[in-house]
């Protein structure tokens, strides 16, 4: 009965220390343009954001992209690769699916992405922006997916209260 007992209380820290080592966030991405009639339709709400292991020598920063944007959903992950500044919080990130610099604390974090081997469906894409803009937002938000589309960049604002300094 006691080893039952340690069992039990051992699953349970093992399950509060994985929680431990997550930090839910939100953010917004969003495509470059000069056009400063596009600059408020070009930021998309990302979903699903986090970073896991944030005090790890190699921390995961996952997220999905707009479907909006992108057509699918899919998680990305991205992994430290290099620490280039660690007194300015300046990290390189990589995956499959591209790079990231990223700079700032965890709860300011801002990454500056460059995909590649994404999968894109513009038609899913413009057909679920219809379902959400309308009028001039909906013209201006499928630009700029095209523009995504042709050139796979942009940035990622992290914005949360979660109150934590720790670098990227």
């Amino acid at each position: 009965m006691l080893s039952v007992v340690k069992s039990g209380i051992l699953v349970l820290l093992a399950t509060t220390l994985v929680h431990a080592e997550e930090i839910n966030l939100s953010g917004m991405y969003v495509v470059p343009t000069n056009d400063p009639e596009l600059t408020l339709a070009s930021q998309f709400k990302v979903s699903d954001y986090k970073v896991i292991e944030p005090n790890s020598k190699q921390p995961t920063i996952q997220f999905t992209l707009p479907v909006e944007l992108t057509g699918v959903s899919k998680a990305l992950v991205f992994k430290r690769q290099m620490v280039i500044d660690a007194k300015e919080n300046t990290s390189l990130f990589t995956s499959a699916s591209g790079s990231a610099l990223c700079y700032g604390a965890w709860k300011s974090l801002k990454c500056f992405f460059k995909f590649k081997n994404l999968t894109l469906d513009p038609v899913k894409a413009e057909a679920t922006m219809a379902n959400v803009f309308q009028g001039l937002e909906f013209t201006q938000k499928v630009a700029l997916m095209n523009r995504f589309m042709g050139e796979p960049v942009g940035i990622l604002q992290i914005d949360t209260s979660i109150d934590t300094d720790e670098a990227p």
